[in-house]
């Protein structure tokens, strides 16, 4: 209007400019007609900044205006306008504004407020109806929450802060040396994303693309995530690809009403395991698995947490894994590497080789690298890529499973529903995804790992098959009830004991598994050199050859004639030693295609005549664990058994018998052999044709004949020997052994030097005995030494017969007779009275004459004569039990001194048990009683009693008593002690 109005005044002036430079004006031009006064405001109308859309918290991006009007329609300057906010939060900058001369007012920059949803702002003008601006509060579809925010080696925490955002407070934690340098992290939110869901799944929030460059981290990290949701919804994450739409599980480790928290190793797409990869598959190419270059260029990756109600979770959810197809045909019995066990590099390569390699179109793994449907452990690169593997893991990833599993048990002490997680995240990636995943399982101190495939749910029970790598050839089966596993009895590797194993987890795939330390892996695989920077480089097994009497390293067929093959494990290389009777030398097992199986640590098997086959598998304490075998190989090889014996008469034979042997050959003595026979006798060998062989021998014991045959060219085909038993003569004495009945006698043998000419150094006879009793309903007595000597006790009176052969080992080397005469021999004279007379030493003892001491001061609890050699035994089995004194008596009449005598100088009998002493020695009789320096004491009063026996008098009576004395002195002691004695003579 008023751009109308100067045009107009315009054209007016130029009128009037007109007159005034060539005339008069006309006089009948009208006057122009003043501009008409705007009325009282009737109408209050939004100009503009309605209906508009932002972020939550940021000014709209056009300001609010309204224009004011009168009832013609006319702006109306200079009026009032109130704006309020009336819901939903944020500020205005002019909450009150006049109007201009065009009738309009702005309120300034509007600030929405923090929350997502619907602002309205207020206009009022009087009493007007107000006019409301309406404005949405919505994020954009793509907004950074971390912008290239670096994390140090010493760990940290990422923490998006923004109020009234949903996203406000996801947190991403990076243990300490996780990655070996700083790390610079981004994170985006984009809720254009569509993630391609069966109906009744939703994606829980926007999809997270988060990168750091960085491949698997060292330790787990968590990312915990805001959401929303029922208790009767189940939430798990998943990594998303979405060039192929492809999901991949991530561990679920807690849940609570507005977080749910995932733990993997590594944020990036080209980690993720996606089959789609597997171009090559068929060819075994890894090259396009993974990306090669130096340093590697890991991409971000895509994060969407996936809910859905827990009814949509009942039925019955398959992978593409089946156990007895796609895992390996072997029994985890662990390796040299991993002699544990190799549970987890067993699952981890059988899921890398189904999703790099089967689902890319490449035959089955099981038995796909089998040699021999017999031998189940001929697949040793598959046995050591699985155990490389296992060691990997254990090395750079050590706290793997059990970081997992307390991530996990931190969720449920702060409240995490155990059935939100591993059944229903079983049941949950299953549906999604359609491939297997990794399960960890736990009993009390033990760990395994399986693969599960497949899962029904009822709802609250939930079975889950899965394949365990003890049992390669079928599945098993865990349950669930309510989310608790019910407890499965498993171990640790094949034919160990069974655990309760009562807790699992979810490892998922790539989330907590190295895939692309596998692949370096597997190329060693297919190349046959699987492990080699650990394996052992030299080892072999070699056997023992009867013929050449030599080892010899084991052949895939073995021609032999040794009736027992002797086999033994060498491995030089092996990291622990000193397992055999050599530092080399270590386990080795042997089976055949029936099944039967023999340990034989340098040792041998008899061979089968005909041909065999067997398979060897070696074993050495593992490569970190000194105290566990492990498999090294196993090694099929062939016998073919010729065997070549040599006949001889059975039994002993005596000394200048004439023998014959006879050598059987068979088909192995073909035109031209000779025999060559050798004797270790020192006689010349004897060479001919001739099979037989006749001897004479000259000595006792073992004598070795050895027959070698050779072909027509000298070339020794076989050879055997023999070890012929030849006795010699035992002499028994005394001759006769004469006894009484009851009392103890020794007996001993004399061999004639026949009997130990051929003897070895290091043996040690044993002597067997024999007593034929005195008549035909006597039962024999038979007893055994380890020397010539025997102490035996003969029940009843009579004359028995002695036999004593003696042996070493199986060999009999010489035998002896005799004859025991059983009688009353001669009584025994036995102190029923002593008596010390002096009780004076000059001087006090030193340690070492404690014996002596105890002997004169009284402390002695034994005093016993042996009548064999007339000697008194004194001994202090109470206070000095290893000293000993012997003391000589001389019998009444015969005007002798009694000798003191000490079987060394220092008064003690080395070697000698007091209690042996005390059976050998101690006779039984009535106690004695009698006075020691006047003062009158009996035995008994030492808790034992005082016997002492003297030598026999036969002719004395029994009965009768005599007397003597007992002298115990020596010049070193500067005195003597006397002892006075009365014997009564008893029957032995």
């Amino acid at each position: 209007m008023r751009s109308q109005m100067r045009t107009l005044s315009l054209i007016v002036c130029a009128v009037s400019l007109a007159a005034s430079c060539g005339g008069s004006a006309d006089p009948s031009s009208p006057t122009p007609t003043p501009v008409p006064t705007a009325g009282p405001p009737t109408q209050l109308s939004i100009l503009g900044g309605d209906n508009q859309t932002t972020e939550p918290g940021k000014a709209t991006p056009v300001r609010p205006a309204v224009i004011v009007k009168d009832a013609n329609g006319r702006v109306v300057p200079n009026v009032s306008v109130s704006f309020t906010i009336d819901s939903g939060g944020g500020t205005i900058a002019s909450p009150l504004a006049t109007t201009g001369t065009d009738g309009v007012a702005t309120a300034g920059e509007w600030t929405l407020g923090t929350g997502v949803g619907s602002n309205v702002l207020s206009a009022s003008v009087g009493s007007l109806m107000p006019a409301r601006f309406r404005a949405k509060a919505q994020f954009g579809q793509t907004r950074t929450l971390i912008d290239a925010i670096p994390i140090g080696v010493n760990g940290g925490s990422l923490v998006y802060r923004r109020a009234g955002d949903p996203l406000d407070g996801l947190t991403v934690d990076i243990p300490k040396a996780a990655y070996p340098a700083p790390v610079a992290w981004t994170i985006t939110a984009d809720s254009s994303i569509t993630v391609p869901l069966p109906a009744g799944f939703v994606a829980a929030s926007p999809v997270l693309i988060i990168g750091n460059g960085q491949g698997y981290a060292d330790s787990a990290m968590t990312l915990t995530m805001p959401l929303q949701f029922a208790d009767s919804e189940i939430v798990a994450p998943f990594y998303f690809d979405r060039a192929t739409g492809l999901l991949e599980g991530i561990p679920l480790v807690a849940r609570s009403s507005s977080t749910v928290t995932l733990a993997t190793r590594h944020f990036s797409r080209d980690l993720m395991a996606m089959p789609s990869n597997a171009a090559n598959a068929t060819t075994n190419s890894i090259a396009t698995l993974f990306r090669s270059n130096a340093p590697p260029a890991f991409g971000s990756v895509m994060i969407v947490w996936v809910k859905t109600p827990k009814e949509k979770l009942i039925g019955t959810f398959t992978s593409s894994f089946r156990a007895g197809v796609d895992n390996w045909e072997f029994e985890n019995l662990g390796d040299y590497i991993s002699p544990g066990g190799d549970c987890e590099g067993m699952s981890i390569t059988e899921m890398f080789y189904h999703f790099y390699y089967k689902l890319g179109g490449a035959p089955q793994l099981y038995r796909r690298f089998d040699l021999t449907l017999e031998n189940v452990l001929d697949n040793v690169q598959g046995i050591r890529f699985t155990g490389s593997v296992q060691e990997d893991i254990g090395a750079s990833y050590a706290n793997g499973k059990s970081q997992i599993s307390r991530l996990v048990e931190q969720g449920v002490a702060r409240g995490t529903r155990v059935d939100y997680l591993t059944s229903t995240w079983i049941l949950l990636t299953l549906k999604l995804t359609g491939h297997p995943v990794l399960l960890a399982l736990q009993s009390a101190d033990k760990g395994h790992a399986v693969v599960a495939y497949a899962a029904t749910s009822t709802g609250s029970h939930t079975d889950v098959a899965f394949a365990d790598p003890n049992y390669p050839a079928t599945g098993r089966t865990m349950s669930f009830e309510s989310g608790v596993l019910t407890p499965v009895a498993l171990s640790q590797s094949a034919g160990k004991p069974t655990d309760q194993f009562i807790k699992a987890y979810a490892l998922a795939v790539t989330s907590e598994v190295p895939m692309s330390t596998v692949a370096s892996r597997y190329n060693e695989f297919l190349q046959k050199k699987a492990g080699a920077d650990r394996y052992p480089r030299q080892y072999r097994v070699e056997y023992w050859s009867g013929v050449t009497e030599s080892w010899s390293t084991l052949a895939s067929t073995l021609q032999t004639t040794d009736e027992q093959l002797i086999l033994r494990h060498v491995c030089p290389d092996c990291r622990f030693k000193s397992r055999g009777t050599s530092p080399d030398v270590m386990n080795l097992t042997l089976w055949n295609a029936a099944g039967s199986t023999m340990e034989i640590p340098t040792v041998g098997f008899l061979n089968t005549p005909g041909t065999t086959s067997h398979y060897a598998r070696l074993t050495a304490w593992g490569w970190d664990d000194p105290s566990t075998d492990g498999i090294v190989d196993a090694i099929p090889f062939t016998v073919m058994y010729q065997p070549f014996t040599l006949e001889y008469p059975d039994g002993t034979h005596q000394v200048g018998e004439v023998l014959t042997f006879t050598a059987q050959a068979g088909a192995l003595a073909t035109a031209g052999s000779t025999y060559t026979w050798t004797v270790n006798d020192g006689s010349a060998a004897v060479t001919g044709t001739s099979k037989t062989f006749t001897k004479t021998f000259t000595r006792a014991g073992p004598n070795e004949i050895t027959v070698t045959l050779k072909d027509a060219s000298g070339k020794v085909i076989a050879r055997t020997g023999v070890s012929r038993n030849e006795t010699g003569a035992l002499t028994i004495t005394p001759a006769p052994v004469r006894a009484s009945p009851g009392k103890p006698v020794t007996i001993t043998v004399a061999a004639d030097a026949a009997v130990f000419a051929n003897l070895p150094s290091v043996a040690v006879l044993n002597y067997q005995w024999e007593f034929d009793g005195p008549n035909a309903n006597s039962e024999p007595i038979f007893n055994e030494s380890s020397g010539p000597s025997l102490v035996q006790t003969f029940p009843t009176a009579g004359t028995y017969t002695v036999k004593v052969t003696a042996s070493w080992g199986m060999v009999i080397w010489g035998r002896g007779t005799g004859v025991a005469e059983i009688k009353n021999y001669a009584p025994a004279w036995r102190i029923t009275t002593f008596t010390l007379k002096s009780s004076t030493l000059p001087r006090s003892l030193q340690p070492y004459e404690v014996a002596a001491f105890a002997t004169v001061n009284g402390f002695l609890d034994q005093v016993v004569a042996r009548p064999s050699d007339g000697m008194i035994f004194l001994e202090d089995n109470v206070l000095f039990s290893e000293h000993a004194v012997y003391f000589q008596v001389a019998p009444p009449g015969t005007g002798a001194n009694a000798i003191y005598y000490v079987p060394n100088s220092f008064y003690t009998m080395l070697a000698r048990n007091p209690n042996d002493l005390f059976s050998r020695y101690l006779s039984t009789g009535t106690t004695t009683s009698g006075t020691i320096d006047g003062v009158g004491y009996t035995a008994n009063a030492f808790g034992s009693s005082y016997i002492i026996e003297l030598n026999s008098i036969q002719s004395q009576k029994v009965g009768s008593t005599m007397s003597g004395t007992m002298t115990v002195g020596r010049a070193f002691f500067d005195g003597t002690r006397t002892f006075n004695f009365v014997a009564t003579l008893v029957t032995p």
